[in-house]
């Protein structure tokens, strides 16, 4: 600690006496005085970490952090983002790259033409011709259909003819070989990071850390004619069908409960399924 010499004249004698004036002392100069002490040295360390963390929890909340936690521990930064314009009807899809991929980060809402769910292609006995639902839509008017919440939300059912030729120019639906690429993409916990971190049944949202946005859009069912599974369950076509039985192709799925896998299996060509396009 700082000292000063103060000189008093005595009648007698000349005398010199040292005080102490540590209230005249700024806080600076302490710390300065003080250095060398271990103490004060550990803790100023803590200070800067402290303030380190304060500052990296400021950030992740605000949005700033540039990794993104895909599960299993692995981090890796956000797919490129932007947008696509479909110029048959105007909508516009946010799109984004997950590894070499391109989507579309919206479900398809192209809709020349709209059905009640109790007509379908399993009807015609080839399952050749073009169907396209809205959830909860029953009747057949286009431009009704566009004024619903769950087209707006959810965008347009399928039934796997229609699917196949429903992306716009530079896009195509995904075959079953592009989902798989996805899939080994993604690691763990694959339902969790595609699946929006709102909307599913349950609390079953995820973390959408991919910005897949995966929305529970539900399906149209060919054997009771009915919708099913809004809330709970997502459902995508691929372009492939199944060989050995033509009226059968291969989709995608997750569920409210799940968030681990990527599900696959076939299903009939006739039911609904929601489409999400890829970049050529």
């Amino acid at each position: 600690m700082k000292r000063t010499c103060l000189q008093k004249d005595t009648s007698s004698v000349k005398q010199n006496s040292c005080e102490f004036h540590q209230a005249e002392l700024s806080f600076k100069e302490r710390i300065f005085d003080l250095k060398d002490n271990l103490h004060v040295k550990i803790f100023l360390q803590m200070k800067k970490s402290i303030l380190f963390f304060i500052l990296l929890g400021v950030f992740t909340i605000a949005g700033c952090n540039l990794f993104d936690d895909e599960g299993g521990g692995v981090k890796k930064p956000k797919g490129e983002s932007g947008t696509f314009t479909d110029v048959r009807d105007g909508n516009v899809y946010k799109t984004i790259k997950i590894g070499d991929q391109t989507w579309m980060a919206e479900n398809l809402a192209y809709l020349p033409e709209v059905y009640p769910p109790d007509e379908g292609s399993e009807k015609d006995g080839y399952y050749s011709h073009s169907f396209y639902y809205v959830y909860d839509f029953l009747s057949s008017d286009v431009e009704l259909a566009k004024e619903t919440e769950n087209y707006k939300k959810y965008g347009v059912l399928y039934n796997w003819n229609a699917a196949l030729t429903a992306c716009p120019a530079g896009w195509h639906l995904p075959s079953d070989a592009e989902w798989d690429i996805l899939d080994a993409e993604l690691g763990d916990y694959k339902q969790s990071i595609l699946k929006a971190n709102s909307g599913w049944h349950n609390d079953g949202n995820g973390t959408n850390s991919t910005g897949f946005s995966a929305l529970p859009a539900g399906s149209r069912d060919y054997y009771q004619g009915t919708f099913y599974n809004i809330t709970s369950g997502a459902f995508w076509w691929s372009s492939d069908d199944d060989k050995d039985y033509e009226f059968m192709a291969w989709y995608r799925d997750l569920t409210y409960s799940d968030v681990s896998n990527l599900g696959r299996a076939e299903f009939y060509k006739s039911n609904g399924f929601s489409v999400r396009c890829i970049k050529d």
